[in-house]
Formats: C-alpha cells, sequence, structure tokens
C-alpha cells in the first residue's frame, strides 16, 4: 500500500508540476490570445504571422506569437525610431518653412530693388528724351538759323553782283 501510495503521489506531484507549468506557459503567451492584426501588432512584445502554406501543402492560419527578448527591444528600437522620425519630419518642415520665409523675403527684396531700378531708369530715361528733345530743337534752330545766314549772305551776294554789273 504504501508504495501504491507513493505512486500516487508522485502522479499527482507530475500532474501538478505539468499544470503550473501550462499555466506559466499560457500566461508566457498572451499573444496567442490576441486575434486580429491590429490587436497584436498594438503590442510590443507580440508579431503577427501572416497565413502562408508549407512545403508539403499544408495551409497554416495567421496568429499572433511572441516577438522574443531580441525582437522586442528591436520593435522598441523601431517604435522610438518612428517617433524620432516623426520629430526629424517636423524640424524639416520648420526649417523648410524657414527657408521659404527667408527666400520670399530676398524675392521681394528684390522686387522691390527691381522696381526701384527701373523707376531710376524711367527717370533717366525721361531726362534723356527731354534734353534729346532740347538738342533737337536747339538743332533746328541753329539749322535754320544757318539756312537763314546763308539766305541773307547769298542775297547779299547778288545785291552785289547786281550792283556791280550795273
Amino acid at each position: 500500500m504504501t508504495k501504491m501510495l507513493r505512486k500516487l503521489v508522485t502522479v499527482l506531484a507530475v500532474v501538478f508540476a505539468l499544470g503550473l507549468a501550462a499555466n506559466v506557459a499560457v500566461a508566457r503567451t498572451p499573444c496567442k490570445e490576441l486575434n486580429t492584426k491590429a490587436a497584436c501588432e498594438a503590442r510590443e512584445d507580440c508579431v503577427y504571422v501572416s497565413g502562408y502554406t508549407r512545403k508539403d501543402g499544408v495551409k497554416v492560419n495567421a496568429y499572433c506569437r511572441v516577438r522574443g527578448k531580441a525582437g522586442a527591444k528591436t520593435a522598441s528600437r523601431k517604435k522610438a525610431d518612428k517617433r524620432e522620425g516623426a520629430k526629424n519630419e517636423e524640424k524639416k518642415d520648420a526649417r523648410r518653412s524657414d527657408r521659404k520665409k527667408a527666400d520670399e523675403k530676398v524675392t521681394e527684396k528684390a522686387r522691390k530693388t527691381e522696381k526701384a531700378q527701373k523707376t531710376r531708369d524711367t527717370k533717366t530715361k525721361n531726362k534723356e528724351t527731354a534734353s534729346s528733345k532740347s538738342d533737337k530743337s536747339r538743332k533746328a534752330r541753329d539749322k535754320a538759323a544757318s539756312r537763314a545766314k546763308s539766305k541773307a549772305k547769298k542775297s547779299a551776294k547778288k545785291k552785289k553782283e547786281k550792283a556791280g554789273v550795273n
């Protein structure tokens, strides 16, 4: 009877140990309980495995499993990198915005300078036009005066010739 009792206690101890081990294993794999891809990917310690067909033709459904220690660290790093990437994008956007504003200021300044130059050019041209008009009118007056002198000389010469001939 003692042998039988020992065997019974041993069997009960083994069953109890297996039951505890199964509970521990279940407790370590909370990912198996997740049914959706989104729920699985939301956890850092889980990875979603898409369904596939093995070489022997058996179709395996998609499931969620524990990532593992190294994978969990990688996932954490990836998420941190995503956050850093978003921050970096915000910084880049801010820099682009600053550059754009600076470019706009430079462009506006160039526009103003160009406008001022056009105004100066127009004023200079108007002065030149005015001076060229006065030059033209002076030349016309000089030409007219020259013609008048020339006519006067010719008429004086003709008078002398008439006077000398008579």
